[in-house]
């Protein structure tokens, strides 16, 4: 991606998360603008618990159905094994 479609990408959820103080709107806000920006088919926002992050629980999934999606479980899996470093 380059810079500049960057910094738009950026600005767009910017003002998504600021136009929102409800969590949830602004977690789908977000998703909807990075599917676009992005033109992606699904996205998924998780939360990652447990000792070493590897309890994955979606907290916005789009599409609504993204779960049947083969790369869902990938994504879990790679997330369990420790694919995220901080």
């Amino acid at each position: 991606m380059m810079l500049g479609q960057e910094t738009e990408l950026l600005y767009q959820i910017s003002l998504v998360i600021g136009s929102s103080s409800h969590l949830d709107t602004m977690l789908q806000r977000t998703a909807v603008s990075l599917l676009r920006h992005l033109n992606a088919t699904s996205c998924a926002v998780v939360r990652m618990a447990g000792e070493h992050g590897d309890s994955v629980t979606p907290v916005c999934l789009l599409p609504r159905h993204a779960e049947a999606n083969p790369a869902w479980r990938e994504l879990q899996v790679f997330l369990s094994q420790g694919g995220v470093k901080d």
